[in-house]
């Protein structure tokens, strides 16, 4: 029982470095930090590297979304 909170740990900390290498601010640096963590949470048993990419590719893509409305709301354009 204590494997997944150590790796969910673990796995905060690598996202969190990556992210920072992307040199983000605000939202972005969010949706890239949550984008990477759920990338590297990903069981890698059962799961191939094709599901992974197109669950990756529809949660970014809805992220996205999300951020241009918020953008809209205070007259942003993306």
């Amino acid at each position: 029982m204590v494997e997944k909170p150590i790796r969910a740990g673990l796995v905060a900390v690598i996202a969190g470095k990556q992210a920072d290498k992307h040199e983000l601010s605000g939202l972005a640096a969010v949706v890239d930090f949550v984008s990477l963590y759920v990338k590297y949470l990903i069981p890698k048993d059962g799961s191939n590297p094709e599901e992974a990419d197109a669950i990756l590719a529809k949660a970014s893509q809805h992220q996205y979304e999300q951020l241009v409305e918020v953008a809209k709301k205070h007259g942003v354009s993306l």
